[in-house]
């Protein structure tokens, strides 16, 4: 085996567990997400627009979303222009990535540790195989956080790559900068990068005064100026660096509650780097009102000052576990809400940070708890040796099996909502996904589910007040649009909604006056111009009725009922005309 890990062998090992682990998720569709940024997104449907992807939020989103990731975007508009709509090509592509980023990671811990190749080896298997990460390749959603892990370890790799030799040094230099920057275009957790960096120098004593002004304002001084100038191009598109308002997930909370709630989810993510089982796509964790709110988050902080001591005490003996614990530690910094984000938690989080955890466990699994100052070339023991081959198998058996729970939207969510029957995610995915197949009461029913929890969940109230509308109640549909639009009067599809079952009600004025606030809040939304036409038609406004047709297909040229209605609308003038001349 020792002769493996020091040859091409270790490659074929690390990509063919890659690959294989994610073969059943081939012929998995576009769930949750994918349905908005890949199926109906204009900017991958049309080759012309592919300027757009890089000065606009993510994906055409809005600037509320506070997303800037052109790079995800551009590999979407790839796979668009190589496999058109079929989530097979992406699905692919998504396997693709991670085998290229396991690979990276393989060399990366061959490069920190070249006489532990079998540590580096084991790492990386343990890496390509880890359920954790079926978050992040089986849904093609989560592609963003492996473009980032691919290019941010390729970043890290040609900076200390620089310090081998001086006459290509500036060049590795220019490729880590640059890499990195590709990195931060994939998604925003590539930013602790260089704080990773800085450990390393630090833990691993290399080069030989890098803490020095001199030498660290020259190692590290030009990813300060790429920050600078990312962070400039990133508030020129959307103007803001992060979410704001509503769009943070702790908006208006305050740190006693942020903290310690935090603690509480990052005990989770111990959990699931150790024990990867019970996976959930939409965690739920209680709010914990300060530190004392329960033994949770006392407990959670003990095991981070455990592991700190843990880190601490073994930088010596062991330094490849203390790397392990400070990289994924620090690599969790941009989704553990000291600045507010979107988002509590998720497991596609655990993606980049997860490469700290595998080489962790790597070294206790190869080395059997022998320190560093034994010779490296020692075979561990058969036992430890076969203990962590078996690891790397039920891994890969773990993977292979939660894959099947991205091959259907229903599954998922229902076996989400199984698991936290207070998600309000994972209700209201149940509740579109019955929806969508016809099972119109089951879904009004989980959206009431989600609104007991949520009560002023305004997309839930939009997807109970349509169930209601199917089911003819129409008065308790039009109760839920209207208390959409007062909890938010910002939001363009609860005004359009109202507008909507106004019209069905034929009240055309109220009908008129939503969706013209609807159109002042989005007006690339050619759904709204389209009912203002049908609206004006029914009040005998043709004049109106074709200006808004008209405005519905410089929107979407392809809206076909706009462009039919306007067809029809022109024929019946000409006809009136000329039987006029008659």
């Amino acid at each position: 085996m020792e002769r493996w890990s020091r040859s091409a062998a270790a490659f074929l090992i690390v990509a063919g567990l890659a690959v294989g682990c994610y073969l059943n998720a081939l012929g998995g569709p576009f769930l949750y997400d994918d349905q908005r940024d890949i199926v109906t997104n204009p900017l991958l449907r049309e080759p012309g627009r592919l300027d757009e992807v890089f000065t606009t939020s993510f994906l055409h989103e809005g600037k509320t979303r506070a997303l800037y990731r052109p790079i995800t975007g551009l590999t979407y508009w790839i796979d668009h222009r190589l496999f058109g709509p079929n989530p097979f090509g992406f699905h692919l592509a998504n396997i693709l990535w991670h085998t290229a980023a396991s690979l990276a990671v393989l060399v990366l811990l061959r490069s920190l540790w070249p006489a532990e190749p079998l540590m580096a080896l084991m790492g990386a298997a343990l890496f390509a195989a880890h359920p954790v990460h079926t978050e992040a390749v089986s849904w093609i959603s989560g592609r963003s956080e492996v473009l980032a892990t691919f290019w941010g370890v390729l970043a890290f790799w040609a900076h200390r790559r620089a310090d081998g030799g001086a006459s290509t040094a500036p060049l590795w230099r220019i490729a880590a900068l640059a890499a990195w920057l590709v990195a931060l275009g994939a998604k925003e957790m590539a930013a602790t990068i260089p704080l990773l960096l800085v450990m390393t120098d630090g833990l691993l004593g290399r080069p030989l005064g890098w803490w020095r002004p001199g030498r660290l304002a020259a190692r590290y001084g030009p990813y300060l100026g790429a920050a600078v100038a990312y962070g400039a191009v990133r508030w020129s598109v959307l103007g803001q660096l992060g979410p704001v308002g509503a769009h943070q997930y702790f908006h208006g909370a305050s740190m006693s509650i942020r903290g310690p709630t935090m603690l509480k989810v990052a005990a989770g993510y111990v959990e699931r780097f150790v024990l990867p089982v019970n996976l959930n796509a939409s965690w739920t964790v209680a709010h914990a009102r300060g530190l004392t709110d329960g033994a949770g988050p006392l407990l959670a902080l003990a095991l981070l000052v455990a592991l700190l001591g843990l880190a601490w005490a073994a930088r010596r003996s062991a330094t490849p576990v203390a790397w392990g614990i400070l990289w994924t530690g620090l690599a969790l910094l941009p989704v553990s809400n000291l600045l507010p984000i979107g988002e509590l938690a998720g497991e596609r989080f655990l993606y980049a940070p997860s490469v700290g955890a595998c080489v962790a466990i790597a070294w206790v699994m190869t080395r059997g708890g022998k320190p560093s100052t034994e010779a490296s070339s020692t075979a561990p023991a058969p036992l430890v040796w076969v203990l962590g081959c078996a690891v790397v198998i039920l891994f890969a058996i773990n993977t292979v099996d939660r894959n099947r729970d991205w091959s259907d939207d229903l599954a998922l969510w229902e076996k989400t909502a199984r698991q936290s029957p207070r998600s309000v995610n994972a209700r209201m995915n149940v509740g579109k996904a019955l929806f969508q197949r016809g099972s119109v009461e089951d879904a009004a029913r989980h959206f009431e589910a989600a609104l007991e929890l949520s009560p002023t969940h305004v997309d839930a109230l939009n997807n109970l007040g349509a169930a209601y509308g199917q089911l003819g109640r129409i008065d308790e549909a039009h109760r839920a649009f209207h208390h959409a639009t007062i909890i938010r009067p910002d939001h363009p599809q609860a005004w359009y909604n109202l507008g909507f079952l106004r019209y069905r009600q034929r009240d055309f004025s109220g009908a008129e006056e939503a969706l013209r606030r609807a159109r002042d809040l989005d007006a690339q939304n050619p759904k709204v111009p389209y009912l203002l036409g049908l609206v004006a038609y029914r009040r005998g406004d043709l004049e109106e009725a074709e200006a808004r047709w008209r405005e519905t297909l410089e929107i979407d040229p392809s809206f076909t009922k706009a462009s039919r209605n306007l067809t029809a609308l022109l024929e019946a003038r000409e006809r009136a005309a000329a039987a006029e001349r008659r």
